[in-house]
């Protein structure tokens, strides 16, 4: 490995480091608060991105799951690319799940500044 690509590592195993920690941090909050859901906003987009990525991306992991699986386009680095699209898809969901939650904090906040 070069110089580059270990730097590259070190930034990406530090993002995801922060990343986690504050998933953890958020977990406990409202679903209604404005940092939780830009983080999953974040979490969301990261997710997209890195299913693209893999999606388009050689094989690059020396493993295989045998001949058949192969031969209909099964390998290591699409069911890590269809994991990332399931967690992308899921925190979407949940943005549009908590999204009455957001809309009737903010008209009681306005409710209440009116009084």
């Amino acid at each position: 490995m070069s110089n580059t690509t270990l730097l590259v590592l070190k930034l990406y195993a530090g993002f995801l480091l922060a990343s986690f920690l504050s998933a953890l941090m958020c977990w406990t909050l409202p679903e209604f608060l404005p940092g939780k859901r830009a983080f999953a906003l974040q979490l969301c987009l990261y997710h997209t991105i890195a299913t693209t990525a893999l999606w388009h991306s050689p094989r690059f992991i020396p493993i295989t799951f045998g001949a058949s699986p192969e031969s209909i386009g099964i390998t290591l680095e699409r069911i890590w690319c269809v994991m990332h699209g399931l967690l992308s898809a899921a925190f979407a969901l949940w943005w549009h799940i908590t999204l009455p939650y957001t809309t009737a904090l903010k008209a009681t906040n306005l409710t209440s500044k009116a009084l």
